[in-house]
Order: C-alpha cells, then structure tokens, then sequence
C-alpha cells in the first residue's frame, strides 16, 4: 500500500514523501516533489503534489502498470477511478451512485 509520511529537511521544514508497502520512496514522485520544492513552491503545494500522486501511484499499483507505460485511455480511467475507486482498500460507500470525488477536485 502506498503512502506519504511526513518529515522535517535540514531546514527544520516539513516535507512530505511517497513510499511504497516495503517503506521505500517512490523515487519518481520524489524527483517531481523535490522539483517542485527546488522552484520554491509552498509546503501546502507540496504537500498536495505527494498526496495526488500518491493516488496516482494506487491505481497504477491496484492495475499492475508501470508508470512510464502508460497512454491516454489509461489516464482516462484513471479519471474515472478518482470517481469511483474500484480495488481501494479501507473504502466504505454510503451511496454507491455518488461519486468518491467532485468535479472540481478531479481536475
């Protein structure tokens, strides 16, 4: 299972890293966070970045697909995942017609 932990840098300042079950960094994730954190981006936006693409990494994972393997009909039910997540643990539905996530927060 995927997940993002929170540290402190050298700075004192909090970050925030994506790592796989087995507790290693999901090195192409990091490389982008480490960008974004290199423009000067803030520590929310960091922080946001981590856990979308923690969500990215999940599907990908529950799919069994390599990230540099991917093509727009994919992305697409990847889209339609953020939905309705399909395969996701720890997930209670309510109202199975309602969509996990809005419009807005999808794009």
């Amino acid at each position: 299972m995927i997940s993002v932990i929170n540290i402190l840098n050298s700075k004192g300042e909090n970050r925030w890293i994506v790592v796989s079950s087995n507790l290693n960094p999901v090195i192409p994730v990091m490389k982008y966070v480490k960008y974004l954190d290199l423009l000067g981006r803030s520590a929310n936006t960091l922080k946001t970045y981590a856990y979308h693409l923690k969500l990215y990494w999940s599907f990908l994972e529950i799919k069994n697909l390599n990230y540099d393997s991917i093509d727009l009909n994919i992305l697409a039910e990847f889209i339609s995942w953020l939905r309705h997540p399909k395969g996701s643990i720890n997930l209670t539905y309510v109202n199975a017609t309602q969509a996990k996530r809005s419009e807005k927060t999808i794009n």
